[in-house]
């Protein structure tokens, strides 16, 4: 029997005849799609919620007004949140109608749905699928460089130049990206890029401690760092981050497995590299 994907779908009660609807869309002899009808009656409704939590693979978050003025909606999304960190679920926010997207959610894809909902229930399923069929197994560490390569070329970094190595340090590649001040003035930034590729192995404490030497060491003070990495953070590993970078005063941008697929999602030409 094949393994069926499991979707939460977390909502406030004002817009169920929603959640019901997109339900009915998502359905799949691959998809199996939660919301709260499948709570068990008469138990406790956080032990169900933490349960249907950790067995699902996404967790679709439907943003409405009616939902951030919610508080237990509102408390349920800090839930998602926690959990997803410790778990490394997938969110995706849909927003149903107009509405401020809060901070914590702005990193993740948002699909709009009050724009065209056939629409946004194509490009759901797309993102699904891609999130299903992504799998980094099948890389060399040789491999995963040449797809971070892409990757950095998809969005929109310049001048990528290759293997900058003195006697003792090495990284993969540096790169320049322009953003605007906030003046609206085009100004360059230099990014020094270090891609770890892990087959068996967890995350290793031992790539940021390695990061922030070639910073101490030989790279430019206003350098930016990019770790990108297949393997994903421990909850041990994102605290050291948080720390290091409190006492350094130096920041590293770190795309794991799970971030790295969403930024896969979000473009044709790096989905193709998976898709059968």
């Amino acid at each position: 029997m094949s393994y069926r994907k499991r979707i939460y779908i977390s909502y406030c009660q004002a817009d169920i005849e929603v959640a019901l609807d997109i339900k009915k869309r998502l359905y799949d002899e691959c998809i199996e799609v939660l919301t709260n009808y499948n709570f068990e009656q008469g138990s406790n409704i956080q032990t169900n919620l933490k349960y249907f939590v950790e067995s699902s693979d996404i967790i679709l978050l439907l943003l409405s007004k009616s939902y951030f003025h919610s508080a237990y909606s509102e408390k349920e999304l800090y839930t998602f949140l926690d959990r997803s960190k410790k778990r490394k679920v997938s969110i995706i926010p849909v927003a149903i109608e107009r509405c401020n997207i809060p901070w914590q959610l702005k990193n993740l894809n948002t699909i709009y749905f009050y724009k065209n909902i056939d629409a946004g229930i194509e490009k759901l399923k797309r993102q699904i699928n891609v999130l299903e069929h992504v799998s980094f197994d099948k890389f060399t560490a040789k491999g995963f460089e040449e797809f971070t390569y892409l990757l950095l070329k998809e969005y929109g970094f310049r001048n990528i130049s290759r293997e900058f190595h003195n006697s003792d340090y090495g990284i993969d590649f540096v790169a320049e990206a322009y953003t605007k001040n906030p003046f609206g003035f085009m100004q360059k930034e230099i990014w020094i890029v270090e891609v770890k590729f892990y087959e068996n192995e967890r995350f290793s404490i031992n790539t940021i401690k390695q990061l922030f030497e070639y910073k101490r060491s030989i790279l430019p003070h206003d350098s930016k760092m990019l770790l990108i990495t297949n393997s994903i953070l421990t909850s041990v590993a994102e605290n050291y981050l948080e720390d290091i970078q409190k006492h350094e005063n130096t920041q590293i941008e770190v795309i794991d497995g799970i971030k790295l697929k969403k930024l896969i999602a979000k473009r044709i030409k790096l989905i193709n590299e998976f898709m059968p």
